[in-house]
């Protein structure tokens, strides 16, 4: 009877002994796993940050090359027409024709007050069309040239819907986040708590 009750007590030390080794790792492993944990969150970050940077990176002359086709100008050719032949573009979705006529717009009338809609309006439309890299190069492009005009906040968004759309999750959340900050009851205010659900959807998938 004694021998079995030390058997027990003797087992019953053992075992507790086990679990308190295994919960309580060393002070070395775990600075061990938190640097590697580090090391692989940066190696993310930069890969992200080439990514955004080879997307986001804008040459103004390939935007100027990027048009095969040509269309005929409106006669006479007013600021207010060539903005419609704009507008009609993207209403009937014919992204290389609002390419052309954008990039026609805004050569001819460099300081009208549409451009950044004009500008912002190809990029919404490569949007919807499936083409987030795209989108986002003009939407930047709003962004960068267009500081104080009324689509910045519109192409912000717009940002972090492709940023979402090319699962660059963390940029997309950083994007959602300044609409909130620095734009508060702004219709995209408003949509924002939708993508961030979306956003945490794709992320978990």
């Amino acid at each position: 009877m004694k021998v079995q009750f030390f058997v027990c007590y003797f087992l019953t030390l053992s075992l507790t002994s086990c679990a308190i080794v295994t919960k309580q790792p060393s002070a070395i492993e775990s600075g061990r796993l938190a640097k590697l944990s580090k090391q692989s969150k940066l190696r993310l970050e930069e890969q992200e940050k080439k990514r955004i940077n080879s997307i986001v990176k804008i040459d103004k002359y390939s935007f100027r090359q990027k048009n095969t086709k040509t269309y005929d100008m409106p006669k006479p050719r007013t600021e207010e027409a060539v903005y419609a032949e704009v507008l009609r573009s993207y209403q009937s979705r014919d992204l290389e024709r609002i390419e052309f006529f954008t990039e026609q717009f805004n050569r001819f009338y460099p300081k009208s007050v549409y451009s950044d809609n004009a500008v912002y309006l190809v990029g919404q439309l490569n949007l919807a069309m499936g083409f987030p890299s795209e989108a986002l190069r003009y939407f930047e492009k709003v962004i960068q040239d267009y500081p104080t005009a009324n689509k910045r906040v519109a192409a912000i968004f717009g940002k972090g819907v492709a940023y979402r759309k090319l699962q660059l999750f963390n940029y997309a959340e950083k994007v959602f986040r300044q609409v909130k900050a620095e734009y508060p009851g702004s219709s995209e205010f408003f949509k924002v708590d939708l993508e961030m659900k979306l956003l945490q959807v794709e992320r978990g998938a």
